[in-house]
Protein backbone atom coordinates (compact mmCIF):
# COMPACT_ATOMS: atom_id res chain seq x y z
CA UNK A 1 0.00 0.00 0.00
CA UNK A 2 2.98 2.44 0.74
CA UNK A 3 5.92 2.80 -0.97
CA UNK A 4 9.46 2.93 -0.17
CA UNK A 5 9.29 6.82 -0.14
CA UNK A 6 6.39 6.61 2.05
CA UNK A 7 7.73 4.42 4.41
CA UNK A 8 10.93 6.57 4.55
CA UNK A 9 8.68 9.26 6.13
CA UNK A 10 7.51 7.25 8.37
CA UNK A 11 10.93 5.91 9.63
CA UNK A 12 12.33 9.60 9.86
CA UNK A 13 9.46 10.50 12.09
CA UNK A 14 9.54 7.40 14.34
CA UNK A 15 13.47 8.82 14.86
CA UNK A 16 13.23 12.46 15.08
CA UNK A 17 10.40 11.49 18.15
CA UNK A 18 12.76 8.90 19.75
CA UNK A 19 15.71 11.72 19.59
CA UNK A 20 13.25 14.60 20.92
CA UNK A 21 12.07 12.16 23.74
CA UNK A 22 16.06 10.82 24.70
CA UNK A 23 16.93 14.59 24.69
CA UNK A 24 13.68 15.41 27.19
CA UNK A 25 15.18 12.05 29.65
CA UNK A 26 18.78 13.03 29.78
CA UNK A 27 18.39 16.82 30.26
CA UNK A 28 20.62 17.26 33.57
CA UNK A 29 18.38 20.98 34.29
CA UNK A 30 16.49 20.71 37.40
CA UNK A 31 13.30 19.89 36.94
CA UNK A 32 13.94 19.35 33.46
CA UNK A 33 13.55 23.08 32.69
CA UNK A 34 17.00 22.43 30.21
CA UNK A 35 17.51 24.11 26.84
CA UNK A 36 16.71 20.09 25.59
CA UNK A 37 13.75 19.75 27.04
CA UNK A 38 11.91 23.51 26.21
CA UNK A 39 13.95 24.28 22.70
CA UNK A 40 15.14 21.21 20.60
CA UNK A 41 12.29 18.91 21.57
CA UNK A 42 9.41 20.27 21.10
CA UNK A 43 9.76 21.74 17.50
CA UNK A 44 11.17 17.94 16.83
CA UNK A 45 8.06 16.58 18.37
CA UNK A 46 6.26 19.07 15.96
CA UNK A 47 7.86 17.78 12.74
CA UNK A 48 7.84 14.27 13.93
CA UNK A 49 3.90 14.18 14.37
CA UNK A 50 3.46 15.94 10.96
CA UNK A 51 5.82 14.20 8.66
CA UNK A 52 3.58 10.66 8.59
CA UNK A 53 0.97 12.51 6.73
CA UNK A 54 2.39 13.43 3.75
CA UNK A 55 3.82 10.24 3.54
CA UNK A 56 0.15 8.43 4.41
CA UNK A 57 -1.46 10.75 1.03
CA UNK A 58 1.02 9.73 -0.98
CA UNK A 59 3.74 12.46 -1.77
CA UNK A 60 4.07 11.02 -5.72
CA UNK A 61 0.84 12.59 -6.69
CA UNK A 62 -1.18 14.40 -3.89
CA UNK A 63 1.06 17.53 -4.43
CA UNK A 64 0.06 17.94 -7.95
CA UNK A 65 -3.34 16.97 -7.96
CA UNK A 66 -4.03 19.30 -4.59
CA UNK A 67 -2.56 22.65 -6.62
CA UNK A 68 -4.79 21.63 -10.21
CA UNK A 69 -7.59 21.35 -8.33
CA UNK A 70 -6.84 24.95 -6.59
CA UNK A 71 -6.46 26.16 -10.01
CA UNK A 72 -9.85 24.75 -11.16
CA UNK A 73 -11.61 26.08 -8.12
CA UNK A 74 -9.95 29.87 -7.59
CA UNK A 75 -12.57 31.52 -6.94
CA UNK A 76 -13.86 29.36 -3.86
CA UNK A 77 -10.92 30.17 -2.74
CA UNK A 78 -10.14 33.75 -3.29
CA UNK A 79 -13.40 34.19 -1.28
CA UNK A 80 -11.98 31.67 1.82
CA UNK A 81 -9.09 33.60 2.12
CA UNK A 82 -10.07 36.89 3.12
CA UNK A 83 -12.55 34.85 5.91
CA UNK A 84 -10.07 33.53 7.26
CA UNK A 85 -7.84 36.81 7.58
CA UNK A 86 -10.83 38.12 8.74
CA UNK A 87 -11.45 35.83 11.96
CA UNK A 88 -7.72 36.08 12.66
CA UNK A 89 -7.96 39.89 12.53
CA UNK A 90 -11.32 39.77 15.07
CA UNK A 91 -9.25 37.48 17.36
CA UNK A 92 -6.14 39.08 17.83
CA UNK A 93 -7.75 42.68 17.76
CA UNK A 94 -9.72 41.45 21.03
CA UNK A 95 -7.42 38.90 22.38
CA UNK A 96 -7.26 38.03 26.23
CA UNK A 97 -4.50 40.06 27.06
CA UNK A 98 -3.60 37.90 29.93
CA UNK A 99 -4.39 34.42 31.72
CA UNK A 100 -7.99 34.32 32.79
CA UNK A 101 -9.23 32.91 35.79
CA UNK A 102 -9.39 29.03 35.52
CA UNK A 103 -8.15 25.97 33.80
CA UNK A 104 -6.13 28.64 30.92
CA UNK A 105 -3.83 29.72 33.42
CA UNK A 106 -2.95 26.00 34.69
CA UNK A 107 -2.48 25.34 30.76
CA UNK A 108 -0.45 28.59 29.76
CA UNK A 109 1.84 27.74 33.02
CA UNK A 110 2.27 24.54 31.96
CA UNK A 111 3.08 24.69 28.11
CA UNK A 112 5.67 27.49 29.34
CA UNK A 113 8.41 24.94 31.08
CA UNK A 114 5.76 21.82 29.46
CA UNK A 115 4.56 20.54 32.77
CA UNK A 116 1.76 18.19 33.43
CA UNK A 117 -1.50 19.54 33.96
CA UNK A 118 -4.94 17.83 35.31
CA UNK A 119 -5.70 14.91 33.64
CA UNK A 120 -6.43 13.16 31.38
CA UNK A 121 -4.06 15.94 29.65
CA UNK A 122 -3.66 17.96 26.38
CA UNK A 123 0.56 16.70 25.64
CA UNK A 124 0.09 17.78 22.02
CA UNK A 125 -1.68 21.20 22.75
CA UNK A 126 1.19 21.79 25.11
CA UNK A 127 3.86 20.71 22.68
CA UNK A 128 2.34 23.50 20.29
CA UNK A 129 1.71 26.41 22.79
CA UNK A 130 5.77 25.79 23.53
CA UNK A 131 6.54 26.70 20.12
CA UNK A 132 4.45 29.59 20.45
CA UNK A 133 6.57 30.26 23.74
CA UNK A 134 9.54 30.18 22.15
CA UNK A 135 7.98 32.73 19.28
CA UNK A 136 8.59 35.25 22.32
CA UNK A 137 11.72 34.16 23.46
CA UNK A 138 10.25 32.91 26.85
CA UNK A 139 9.49 36.65 28.01
CA UNK A 140 7.17 36.41 30.81
CA UNK A 141 4.59 39.47 29.93
CA UNK A 142 4.20 37.94 26.59
CA UNK A 143 3.75 34.16 27.00
CA UNK A 144 0.19 34.57 28.06
CA UNK A 145 -1.25 36.10 24.86
CA UNK A 146 1.52 34.27 22.49
CA UNK A 147 -0.28 30.95 23.61
CA UNK A 148 -3.98 32.73 23.60
CA UNK A 149 -3.24 33.69 19.98
CA UNK A 150 -2.65 30.11 18.92
CA UNK A 151 -6.36 29.88 19.70
CA UNK A 152 -6.70 32.46 17.69
CA UNK A 153 -4.90 31.09 15.31
CA UNK A 154 -6.90 27.72 15.62
CA UNK A 155 -10.20 29.30 15.76
CA UNK A 156 -9.45 31.29 12.33
CA UNK A 157 -8.68 27.79 10.91
CA UNK A 158 -11.85 26.31 12.25
CA UNK A 159 -13.83 29.02 10.89
CA UNK A 160 -11.99 28.75 7.37
CA UNK A 161 -12.32 24.58 7.23
CA UNK A 162 -16.43 25.44 7.62
CA UNK A 163 -16.38 27.54 4.92
CA UNK A 164 -15.37 25.28 2.63
CA UNK A 165 -17.39 22.15 4.60
CA UNK A 166 -20.79 24.56 3.51
CA UNK A 167 -19.28 25.19 0.06
CA UNK A 168 -19.20 21.54 -0.31
CA UNK A 169 -22.49 20.54 0.83
CA UNK A 170 -24.02 23.95 -0.82
CA UNK A 171 -22.81 22.54 -4.32
CA UNK A 172 -23.86 19.01 -3.46
CA UNK A 173 -27.42 20.20 -3.19
CA UNK A 174 -27.50 21.95 -6.55
CA UNK A 175 -27.16 18.72 -8.91
CA UNK A 176 -25.44 18.40 -11.98
CA UNK A 177 -28.04 19.36 -13.96
CA UNK A 178 -28.97 23.09 -11.61
CA UNK A 179 -27.76 25.70 -14.04
CA UNK A 180 -28.71 27.97 -10.70
CA UNK A 181 -25.81 30.48 -9.93
CA UNK A 182 -22.59 29.40 -8.96
CA UNK A 183 -22.98 32.44 -6.25
CA UNK A 184 -25.20 30.58 -3.97
CA UNK A 185 -22.78 28.06 -2.67
CA UNK A 186 -19.92 31.16 -2.33
CA UNK A 187 -22.74 33.60 -0.14
CA UNK A 188 -23.57 30.73 1.71
CA UNK A 189 -20.24 29.31 2.77
CA UNK A 190 -19.93 33.09 3.67
CA UNK A 191 -22.51 33.60 5.92
CA UNK A 192 -22.58 30.16 7.40
CA UNK A 193 -18.72 30.64 8.27
CA UNK A 194 -19.14 34.39 9.52
CA UNK A 195 -21.81 33.05 11.74
CA UNK A 196 -19.42 30.80 13.45
CA UNK A 197 -16.79 33.48 13.65
CA UNK A 198 -18.87 35.41 15.39
CA UNK A 199 -21.01 33.31 17.67
CA UNK A 200 -20.87 33.61 21.24
CA UNK A 201 -19.30 30.69 22.43
CA UNK A 202 -17.31 29.97 19.70
CA UNK A 203 -15.76 33.65 20.03
CA UNK A 204 -14.99 33.17 23.80
CA UNK A 205 -12.83 30.16 23.40
CA UNK A 206 -10.85 32.07 20.26
CA UNK A 207 -9.22 34.44 22.55
CA UNK A 208 -8.12 32.63 25.43
CA UNK A 209 -5.40 29.71 26.38
CA UNK A 210 -8.22 26.50 26.27
CA UNK A 211 -7.72 23.78 24.15
CA UNK A 212 -11.57 24.13 22.97
CA UNK A 213 -10.41 26.23 19.96
CA UNK A 214 -7.68 23.84 19.15
CA UNK A 215 -10.08 21.14 19.68
CA UNK A 216 -12.52 22.46 17.58
CA UNK A 217 -10.47 22.93 14.72
CA UNK A 218 -9.25 19.29 15.06
CA UNK A 219 -13.10 17.86 15.07
CA UNK A 220 -14.00 20.39 11.80
CA UNK A 221 -10.91 18.67 10.27
CA UNK A 222 -12.03 15.27 10.94
CA UNK A 223 -15.58 16.29 9.53
CA UNK A 224 -13.99 17.93 6.43
CA UNK A 225 -11.47 14.58 5.82
CA UNK A 226 -14.59 12.33 6.41
CA UNK A 227 -17.25 14.10 4.11
CA UNK A 228 -15.50 14.92 1.10
CA UNK A 229 -13.33 11.28 1.25
CA UNK A 230 -16.19 8.81 -0.17
CA UNK A 231 -15.88 9.97 -3.42
CA UNK A 232 -12.09 9.37 -3.86
CA UNK A 233 -11.17 6.57 -5.76
CA UNK A 234 -10.15 3.12 -3.70
CA UNK A 235 -6.57 3.56 -3.17
CA UNK A 236 -6.85 7.51 -2.09
CA UNK A 237 -9.84 6.49 -0.45
CA UNK A 238 -8.16 3.93 1.86
CA UNK A 239 -4.77 6.66 2.32
CA UNK A 240 -7.80 9.02 3.42
CA UNK A 241 -9.24 6.24 6.04
CA UNK A 242 -6.38 5.71 7.49
CA UNK A 243 -5.36 9.59 7.70
CA UNK A 244 -8.83 10.15 9.32
CA UNK A 245 -7.52 7.76 12.28
CA UNK A 246 -4.11 9.14 12.70
CA UNK A 247 -5.71 12.98 13.14
CA UNK A 248 -8.40 11.24 15.39
CA UNK A 249 -5.67 9.95 17.37
CA UNK A 250 -3.45 13.40 17.56
CA UNK A 251 -7.13 15.23 18.44
CA UNK A 252 -7.44 13.01 21.39
CA UNK A 253 -4.17 14.66 22.74
CA UNK A 254 -5.66 17.82 22.63
CA UNK A 255 -9.26 16.55 23.40
CA UNK A 256 -11.40 14.06 23.73
CA UNK A 257 -14.31 15.53 22.60
CA UNK A 258 -12.45 15.24 19.20
CA UNK A 259 -13.69 11.68 18.97
CA UNK A 260 -17.26 12.41 18.17
CA UNK A 261 -16.77 13.46 14.50
CA UNK A 262 -16.48 9.84 14.23
CA UNK A 263 -19.58 8.40 13.88
CA UNK A 264 -19.92 10.46 10.51
CA UNK A 265 -17.59 7.92 9.30
CA UNK A 266 -20.27 4.88 8.42
CA UNK A 267 -22.78 7.59 7.75
CA UNK A 268 -21.15 9.54 5.31
CA UNK A 269 -18.95 6.21 3.72
CA UNK A 270 -22.28 4.02 3.36
CA UNK A 271 -22.22 2.40 -0.54
CA UNK A 272 -25.10 3.40 -1.37
CA UNK A 273 -26.65 7.13 -1.89
CA UNK A 274 -29.58 6.05 1.01
CA UNK A 275 -29.34 4.67 4.16
CA UNK A 276 -32.26 1.97 4.46
CA UNK A 277 -34.01 3.01 7.97
CA UNK A 278 -33.75 -0.78 9.31
CA UNK A 279 -29.82 -0.26 8.58
CA UNK A 280 -29.89 3.05 10.24
CA UNK A 281 -29.60 1.74 13.96
CA UNK A 282 -26.33 -0.51 12.53
CA UNK A 283 -25.11 2.02 10.85
CA UNK A 284 -25.62 4.79 13.88
CA UNK A 285 -24.13 2.15 16.50
CA UNK A 286 -21.23 1.41 14.09
CA UNK A 287 -20.02 4.97 14.06
CA UNK A 288 -20.73 5.02 18.31
CA UNK A 289 -18.74 1.56 18.56
CA UNK A 290 -15.41 3.47 17.53
CA UNK A 291 -15.82 6.05 19.74
CA UNK A 292 -16.26 3.94 22.52
CA UNK A 293 -13.48 1.66 21.60
CA UNK A 294 -10.85 4.38 20.96
CA UNK A 295 -12.02 6.04 24.35
CA UNK A 296 -12.09 2.99 26.36
CA UNK A 297 -10.09 0.36 24.64
CA UNK A 298 -7.29 2.67 23.62
CA UNK A 299 -7.13 5.84 25.80
CA UNK A 300 -7.21 3.69 29.21
CA UNK A 301 -7.56 0.11 28.58
CA UNK A 302 -4.54 -0.13 26.68
CA UNK A 303 -2.53 1.77 29.67
CA UNK A 304 -4.85 -0.82 32.31
CA UNK A 305 -3.28 -3.56 29.89
CA UNK A 306 0.32 -2.23 30.06
CA UNK A 307 -0.33 -2.27 34.05
CA UNK A 308 -1.50 -5.99 34.15
CA UNK A 309 0.72 -7.13 32.27
CA UNK A 310 3.79 -5.38 34.39
CA UNK A 311 1.96 -6.03 37.73
CA UNK A 312 1.98 -9.81 36.89
CA UNK A 313 5.42 -9.96 35.34
CA UNK A 314 7.06 -7.56 38.86
CA UNK A 315 4.97 -9.48 41.52
CA UNK A 316 4.73 -12.88 39.83
CA UNK A 317 7.54 -13.25 38.33
CA UNK A 318 10.24 -11.13 39.88
CA UNK A 319 11.22 -9.20 37.02
CA UNK A 320 12.36 -5.77 36.43
CA UNK A 321 10.04 -3.07 36.54
CA UNK A 322 7.79 -2.56 32.81
CA UNK A 323 9.12 -5.80 31.52
CA UNK A 324 5.35 -6.37 31.29
CA UNK A 325 4.69 -3.58 29.21
CA UNK A 326 7.46 -4.50 27.16
CA UNK A 327 6.68 -7.60 26.57
CA UNK A 328 2.74 -6.52 25.53
CA UNK A 329 4.47 -3.90 22.98
CA UNK A 330 6.20 -6.67 21.47
CA UNK A 331 3.23 -8.83 21.23
CA UNK A 332 1.38 -5.61 19.43
CA UNK A 333 3.90 -5.36 17.32
CA UNK A 334 4.22 -8.86 16.22
CA UNK A 335 0.75 -9.11 15.60
CA UNK A 336 0.82 -5.87 13.38
CA UNK A 337 3.65 -7.29 11.30
CA UNK A 338 1.33 -10.96 11.04
CA UNK A 339 -2.21 -9.02 9.64
CA UNK A 340 0.21 -6.69 7.37
CA UNK A 341 1.84 -10.22 5.61
CA UNK A 342 -1.16 -12.23 6.34
CA UNK A 343 -4.82 -10.25 5.84
CA UNK A 344 -4.11 -8.63 2.97
CA UNK A 345 -7.49 -7.83 2.22
CA UNK A 346 -8.36 -5.46 5.57
CA UNK A 347 -4.78 -3.50 4.99
CA UNK A 348 -6.16 -0.36 5.56
CA UNK A 349 -7.86 -1.24 8.73
CA UNK A 350 -4.17 -2.37 9.95
CA UNK A 351 -2.74 0.99 9.03
CA UNK A 352 -5.32 3.09 10.44
CA UNK A 353 -5.22 0.87 13.90
CA UNK A 354 -1.68 1.45 13.61
CA UNK A 355 -1.54 5.07 13.15
CA UNK A 356 -4.07 5.37 15.55
CA UNK A 357 -1.89 4.66 18.18
CA UNK A 358 1.19 6.39 16.44
CA UNK A 359 -1.11 9.21 17.33
CA UNK A 360 -1.26 8.84 20.93
CA UNK A 361 2.76 9.07 21.26
CA UNK A 362 2.51 12.82 22.60
CA UNK A 363 1.25 11.16 25.52
CA UNK A 364 4.94 10.04 26.26
CA UNK A 365 6.26 13.80 26.94
CA UNK A 366 3.37 13.86 30.06
CA UNK A 367 4.90 10.54 31.12
CA UNK A 368 9.02 11.53 30.85
CA UNK A 369 8.28 15.26 32.58
CA UNK A 370 6.69 13.71 35.35
CA UNK A 371 10.04 11.77 35.85
CA UNK A 372 11.56 15.30 36.33
CA UNK A 373 8.89 16.39 39.01
CA UNK A 374 8.23 19.97 37.90
CA UNK A 375 6.24 22.49 39.95
CA UNK A 376 2.98 21.08 38.42
CA UNK A 377 3.01 17.63 38.28
CA UNK A 378 -0.88 16.47 38.79
CA UNK A 379 -1.83 13.12 39.77
CA UNK A 380 2.09 12.52 39.29
CA UNK A 381 2.16 9.77 36.08
CA UNK A 382 5.57 8.80 36.59
CA UNK A 383 5.22 5.09 36.50
CA UNK A 384 2.80 2.61 35.23
CA UNK A 385 0.34 2.41 38.15
CA UNK A 386 0.05 6.31 38.40
CA UNK A 387 -0.24 6.39 34.51
CA UNK A 388 -3.38 4.54 34.42
CA UNK A 389 -4.73 6.35 37.08
CA UNK A 390 -4.20 9.34 35.21
CA UNK A 391 -5.62 8.35 31.92
CA UNK A 392 -8.59 6.70 33.74
CA UNK A 393 -9.16 10.06 36.01
CA UNK A 394 -9.84 8.39 39.07
CA UNK A 395 -8.87 11.72 40.66
CA UNK A 396 -12.00 13.39 39.03
CA UNK A 397 -14.42 10.49 40.91
CA UNK A 398 -17.94 9.43 39.16
CA UNK A 399 -21.33 10.50 38.22
CA UNK A 400 -24.37 8.16 37.92
CA UNK A 401 -25.43 8.27 34.78
CA UNK A 402 -28.24 6.34 34.23
CA UNK A 403 -29.35 4.48 37.49
CA UNK A 404 -28.31 6.39 40.14
CA UNK A 405 -29.78 7.67 43.67
CA UNK A 406 -31.55 10.95 44.61
CA UNK A 407 -30.32 13.02 46.66
CA UNK A 408 -32.05 12.22 49.93
CA UNK A 409 -31.63 8.54 49.60
CA UNK A 410 -29.83 6.97 52.62
CA UNK A 411 -26.19 4.94 52.56
CA UNK A 412 -26.35 1.52 53.33
CA UNK A 413 -22.78 0.34 52.61
CA UNK A 414 -19.78 1.04 51.13
CA UNK A 415 -18.36 -1.46 48.72
CA UNK A 416 -14.67 -2.13 47.33
CA UNK A 417 -14.49 -1.68 43.63
CA UNK A 418 -10.82 -1.87 42.49
CA UNK A 419 -7.21 -1.90 44.02
CA UNK A 420 -4.99 1.16 43.90
CA UNK A 421 -1.27 0.41 43.40
CA UNK A 422 2.01 2.21 44.25
CA UNK A 423 5.11 1.67 42.75
CA UNK A 424 7.65 0.27 45.45
CA UNK A 425 11.68 -0.71 45.62
CA UNK A 426 11.25 -3.78 43.54
CA UNK A 427 7.10 -4.29 43.33
CA UNK A 428 3.89 -2.89 43.19
CA UNK A 429 2.65 -2.69 47.08
CA UNK A 430 -1.53 -1.76 47.24
CA UNK A 431 -1.90 1.71 48.10
CA UNK A 432 -5.81 1.59 48.79
CA UNK A 433 -9.03 0.58 46.80
CA UNK A 434 -11.64 2.80 45.41
CA UNK A 435 -14.64 2.85 47.09
CA UNK A 436 -18.75 3.61 46.26
CA UNK A 437 -21.30 4.16 48.17
CA UNK A 438 -24.24 1.37 48.30
CA UNK A 439 -27.54 3.51 48.60
CA UNK A 440 -31.12 2.40 49.21
CA UNK A 441 -32.83 0.83 46.58
CA UNK A 442 -36.17 2.61 46.95
CA UNK A 443 -34.77 5.78 46.28
CA UNK A 444 -32.53 5.08 43.03
CA UNK A 445 -34.09 5.99 39.53
CA UNK A 446 -32.93 6.28 35.90
CA UNK A 447 -31.32 9.13 34.58
CA UNK A 448 -30.68 10.29 37.98
CA UNK A 449 -30.04 14.15 37.75
CA UNK A 450 -30.50 15.37 41.43
CA UNK A 451 -28.45 13.16 42.79
CA UNK A 452 -26.26 15.04 44.63
CA UNK A 453 -26.22 15.38 48.30
CA UNK A 454 -24.43 18.64 48.66
CA UNK A 455 -26.34 21.54 50.90
CA UNK A 456 -25.65 23.99 48.41
CA UNK A 457 -26.76 21.51 45.28
CA UNK A 458 -29.69 20.17 47.12
CA UNK A 459 -30.95 23.92 47.92
CA UNK A 460 -30.67 24.30 44.26
CA UNK A 461 -32.58 21.49 43.52
CA UNK A 462 -35.03 22.22 45.17
CA UNK A 463 -35.32 26.22 43.64
CA UNK A 464 -35.42 24.77 40.22
CA UNK A 465 -38.36 21.90 40.87
CA UNK A 466 -40.03 24.42 43.47
CA UNK A 467 -39.69 21.50 45.99
CA UNK A 468 -40.85 22.24 49.92
CA UNK A 469 -37.91 21.64 52.53
CA UNK A 470 -38.12 17.87 53.65
CA UNK A 471 -40.17 17.37 50.50
CA UNK A 472 -38.73 14.00 48.38
CA UNK A 473 -37.58 14.53 45.15
CA UNK A 474 -40.25 12.31 42.53
CA UNK A 475 -39.21 11.01 39.03
CA UNK A 476 -41.22 13.77 37.76
CA UNK A 477 -38.76 16.23 39.62
CA UNK A 478 -36.08 14.64 38.30
CA UNK A 479 -37.45 14.97 34.64
CA UNK A 480 -38.53 18.10 35.03
CA UNK A 481 -34.85 19.49 36.30
CA UNK A 482 -33.50 18.10 33.87
CA UNK A 483 -35.40 20.09 30.85
CA UNK A 484 -35.75 23.27 33.05
CA UNK A 485 -32.35 23.28 34.20
CA UNK A 486 -29.73 21.35 32.57
CA UNK A 487 -31.09 21.52 29.13
CA UNK A 488 -33.24 24.67 28.92
CA UNK A 489 -31.15 27.03 31.19
CA UNK A 490 -27.51 25.11 30.65
CA UNK A 491 -27.81 23.87 26.94
CA UNK A 492 -30.52 26.14 24.67
CA UNK A 493 -29.90 29.12 26.20
CA UNK A 494 -26.43 28.77 25.73
CA UNK A 495 -26.96 28.08 22.29
CA UNK A 496 -29.20 30.84 21.59
CA UNK A 497 -26.47 33.24 22.76
CA UNK A 498 -25.34 32.65 19.70
CA UNK A 499 -27.69 33.24 17.77
CA UNK A 500 -30.37 35.48 19.26
CA UNK A 501 -27.79 37.46 21.48
CA UNK A 502 -27.61 38.01 25.31
CA UNK A 503 -28.87 40.64 27.59
CA UNK A 504 -25.28 40.65 29.34
CA UNK A 505 -22.23 39.21 31.01
CA UNK A 506 -23.70 38.67 34.47
CA UNK A 507 -24.05 35.43 36.17
CA UNK A 508 -27.72 33.65 35.08
CA UNK A 509 -28.12 36.23 32.11
CA UNK A 510 -30.83 34.98 29.88
CA UNK A 511 -30.68 35.40 25.84
CA UNK A 512 -32.70 38.36 24.24
CA UNK A 513 -36.27 37.45 25.93
CA UNK A 514 -37.27 40.62 27.32
CA UNK A 515 -40.40 38.86 29.03
CA UNK A 516 -38.46 36.66 30.87
CA UNK A 517 -36.47 37.27 34.37
CA UNK A 518 -33.26 34.93 34.45
CA UNK A 519 -32.46 32.39 36.84
CA UNK A 520 -34.34 29.76 38.50
CA UNK A 521 -37.01 31.55 40.07
CA UNK A 522 -38.63 32.64 35.97
CA UNK A 523 -41.70 30.86 34.88
CA UNK A 524 -42.01 27.74 33.60
CA UNK A 525 -43.17 28.64 30.29
CA UNK A 526 -39.98 27.09 28.31
CA UNK A 527 -39.02 29.20 25.17
CA UNK A 528 -36.18 26.83 24.37
CA UNK A 529 -38.88 23.97 22.58
CA UNK A 530 -39.36 26.01 19.65
CA UNK A 531 -36.06 25.74 17.85
CA UNK A 532 -35.71 22.26 18.75
CA UNK A 533 -38.83 21.63 17.06
CA UNK A 534 -37.99 23.40 14.35
CA UNK A 535 -34.75 21.41 14.47
CA UNK A 536 -36.53 18.58 14.24
CA UNK A 537 -38.81 19.27 11.50
CA UNK A 538 -35.83 20.29 9.61
CA UNK A 539 -34.35 17.13 10.26
CA UNK A 540 -37.13 14.87 9.33
CA UNK A 541 -37.66 17.15 5.91
CA UNK A 542 -33.72 15.94 4.75
CA UNK A 543 -34.56 12.56 5.92
CA UNK A 544 -37.42 12.53 3.90
CA UNK A 545 -35.60 13.92 0.79
CA UNK A 546 -32.87 11.35 1.31
CA UNK A 547 -30.23 13.32 1.51
CA UNK A 548 -27.75 10.72 4.06
CA UNK A 549 -25.16 13.98 3.89
CA UNK A 550 -27.38 16.00 5.67
CA UNK A 551 -28.91 13.01 8.22
CA UNK A 552 -25.22 12.35 8.88
CA UNK A 553 -24.01 16.27 9.55
CA UNK A 554 -27.77 16.70 11.77
CA UNK A 555 -26.63 13.32 14.05
CA UNK A 556 -23.50 14.50 14.53
CA UNK A 557 -24.33 17.97 15.69
CA UNK A 558 -26.58 16.18 17.89
CA UNK A 559 -23.75 14.03 19.35
CA UNK A 560 -21.76 16.38 20.25
CA UNK A 561 -24.41 19.26 21.47
CA UNK A 562 -25.60 15.79 24.30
Amino acid sequence: MFSKKDLSLFIAAALLATVAYTLMVVDPAEYGFGVLTLWVAPPLLVLAFCLPIPGILGHDFQYKESFRSMKNTWVKHAFGAPVFVASLCLYMITLEPTASLWDCSEFIASAYKLQVPHSPGVPLFLIIARLFCMAVLDDPIMVAPAINSMSALFSALTVLITYHLIYYFSDRTRGSGDNSTKAVPLFSALSGSLCLAFSDSFWFSAVEAETYAAASFFLVLLVWLIVTGKDLSPDKRSRRFILIFYVAGLSFCIHPMCLLALPLLPLSWYPRDTIPIRYLPLVIGMGLLVVIVINRMVGVGLFEMMFSFDLFFVNTLHAPFYTGALVLMMLIVIGFIFLLNRVKRWLHFTWAAIFLLAGFLPYVMLFIRSNHNPPIDETNPEDLALIKAYMNRDSYGSTPLLFGPYFDAEIEGVSLKRKMYFKDKSTYGVAGATSAYQYERSRQTILPRMYSNDPGHVAAYRQWVGLKENERPRFSDNIEFMFRMQLGEMYFRYLLFNFAGRESDIQYSSWLKPWESPGPEKSRNQYWMVPLLLGMAGGIYQFRRNKKDFLAVGIFFLVTGA
